[in-house]
């Protein structure tokens, strides 16, 4: 699983949230993001360690993207974010 995979199920979840979207919608896609965080962590993880120099470049653009996501304001600032 990639980045994209995780920033597009963020970005769903939150979609959703904005919209006023179902507890069990919303329960589902949180277990649906911390799968696809699982996904990429690993696999970072063994990128910082094996190439050390990529590690901070990587971590400092991935990790914020992502959060950036998270409490978006309506859907116009969600999409403007992605």
């Amino acid at each position: 699983m990639d980045k994209t995979t995780r920033r597009s199920t963020v970005f769903a979840r939150e979609g959703l949230r904005l919209s006023g979207g179902d507890v069990e919608g919303l329960a589902q896609f949180r277990a649906e993001v911390h799968a696809t965080c699982a996904a990429i962590g690993s696999p970072r993880v063994l990128v910082s360690i094996l190439v050390q120099a990529l590690a901070p470049a990587a971590a400092a653009a991935a990790a914020p993207a992502s959060y950036a996501l998270r409490g978006a304001a309506d859907v116009h600032v969600l999409a403007a974010l992605r």
